[in-house]
C-alpha cells in the first residue's frame, strides 16, 4: 500500500462527508494520544522551552525586538511568531503535545505531496517518520517540518503550475533559509519560463511578510537578523557539516572550500539544464546540508524528499540510507565527537541523487527503438 492510497481512503471509502471527518478525527485522536504518551515518558522541547517560548514571552512584554540580546539563539524569521504566540497561550505540556502532532502530520503530509506518477511506498513513509533524526526533531520541538512542507509544497506546486501554492512554499522556506537556499534557488530556476504575473504571485507572500515585519520589529531587523545568524559557532560540538569535519581533522580550509565549490557548481549546471525533477531537488537538498555552516541531526528531516525519491527507485538503496539515520547511536560509544558521522546520511543521498540523475540523463539521450516509438502514446 502507498501513502497516496492511504490518503485516498477517506474520500474513496467513506460513505459520506461526515464519516470521512470521523475517520480523520480518529487519526488525529490516535496521534494526540501517542503524543501525550511521549510527553509523559520523555519531556520534549529543548529548543521550544529554551528559546522559542521565552523569546515570544519577552517579545509580547516589550523586552525584545527579536535578533538582539533578548533573543539569543533565535534563527527563525519573524513570522514564526504566528506559530509561537498561540502555543504560548496553552499550558506547556499541552503545547508540547500540539507540536508533536503537528510534526508527525507534517511529515506524512509532505510525503503525500511528493506522490506523482510513482506513488510513495508505505515503507518510505515509515522510514521518514521512524528514524532518530525525527526523534531529534521531537526532542527539540524545532520548526524544521515547516521547511519540509515548503519543499514538498514547492515540488507539488511547480509540477502542477500553482503559483499561489508556490507562494506559501517560499514563505515556509524563508522561516529558516540557511539550509534550504539551494532548493529555493532551484524553484526559482524552474519558474523562469512562467509569465511575470505568476512569478510575482509566487514571491508575493514572502515579500509581504518581509515588508510587514519592518513596522512591527524595527526597520533594521534584517541587519540584526544577519548579525544573529553570523554569530553562530560553526565549530559547535553538535554541528554536523563538512566544516566541522574539517576542524576535527585539523585540515586546512582550502580542500573543503574546493569541494564545496565543485558541488555547488555541479548542482547549478545541472539545475539550469534540467530544471526541477526528483533528482535535481534531491541533489539541491543534500548539497545544501553537506556544505552548510549550520546543521544538526534534527535538520536532516529536510532529506525526506530525497529519501522518498530514492525509495521509489531502489528499495535496497533506500534501506541503506535509512540505516545511516541510526548513526546517532554511535554517540553512546564515542560521545559528541561521533556527531559528524551523521553526515553520511545526506552524503549517501547526494551520491544516489547524482547516480540516478546521470542514469536518467543517459536514458533520455538514448534513442528509443522504432517499435517502442510506435507504441509510445
Amino acid at each position: 500500500m502507498s501513502v497516496q492510497g492511504l490518503f485516498s481512503i477517506l474520500p474513496e471509502r467513506a460513505a459520506s462527508r461526515a464519516r470521512a471527518l470521523t475517520l480523520a478525527a480518529l487519526l488525529l485522536v490516535l496521534l494526540t494520544v501517542l503524543a501525550m504518551i511521549i510527553v509523559s515518558m520523555w519531556p520534549m522541547g529543548t529548543d521550544y522551552i529554551g528559546t522559542f517560548r521565552p523569546v515570544t514571552e519577552r517579545f509580547l512584554n516589550g523586552q525584545t525586538r527579536l535578533y538582539d540580546s533578548g533573543s539569543v539563539g533565535l534563527y527563525k524569521a519573524p513570522w514564526g511568531l504566528l506559530y509561537w504566540i498561540p502555543l504560548g497561550w496553552l499550558p506547556l505540556n499541552v503545547s508540547q503535545v500540539v507540536q508533536i502532532v503537528v510534526i508527525l502530520i507534517s511529515i506524512l503530509f509532505a510525503t503525500h505531496l511528493l506522490s506523482g506518477p510513482k506513488p510513495v511506498p508505505m515503507f518510505a513513509a515509515l522510514f521518514a517518520v521512524g528514524n532518530l533524526h525525527t526523534f531529534e526533531e521531537l526532542i527539540q520541538l524545532n520548526m524544521d517540518t515547516f521547511s519540509l512542507i515548503g519543499l514538498a509544497l514547492g515540488w507539488w506546486s511547480i509540477r502542477r503550475h500553482r503559483p499561489w501554492g508556490l507562494a506559501i512554499a517560499f514563505w515556509l522556506l524563508a522561516l529558516k533559509p540557511i539550509n534550504v537556499v539551494l532548493p529555493a534557488l532551484l524553484f526559482l530556476i524552474a519558474i523562469k519560463g512562467w509569465p511575470r504575473r505568476e512569478q510575482g504571485a509566487a514571491l508575493s507572500v514572502t515579500a509581504f511578510a518581509l515588508l510587514a515585519a519592518f513596522p512591527i520589529i524595527g526597520w533594521d531587523w534584517p541587519v540584526r537578523y544577519v548579525r544573529s545568524i553570523s554569530g553562530f559557532d560553526s565549530g559547535w560540538e553538535m554541528t554536523v557539516s563538512l566544516w566541522r569535519i574539517n576542524d576535527q581533522l585539523s585540515l586546512p580550509d582550502w580542500p573543503a572550500l574546493i569541494l564545496a565549490a565543485l558541488l555547488l557548481a555541479a548542482f547549478l549546471r545541472l539545475a539550469w539544464r534540467r530544471g526541477l525533477d526528483e533528482w535535481t531537488l534531491s541533489i539541491a537538498i543534500a548539497t545544501n546540508l553537506v556544505i552548510t555552516l549550520y546543521s544538526m541531526g534534527c535538520h536532516y528531516i529536510l532529506l525526506v524528499p530525497a529519501l522518498v525519491f530514492v525509495a521509489q527507485q531502489s528499495r535496497t538503496l533506500a534501506l541503506v540510507a535509512y540505516l545511516t539515520t541510526w548513526f546517532p547511536l554511535l554517540r553512546l560509544l564515542w560521545g559528541t565527537e561521533a556527531v559528524t558521522i551523521d553526515i553520511a546520511y545526506p552524503a549517501l543521498l547526494l551520491a544516489a541523487g547524482w547516480y540516478f540523475a546521470l542514469q536518467s540523463g543517459r536514458d533520455r539521450a538514448t534513442p528509443q527503438p522504432l517499435a517502442a516509438q510506435n507504441l509510445a502514446p
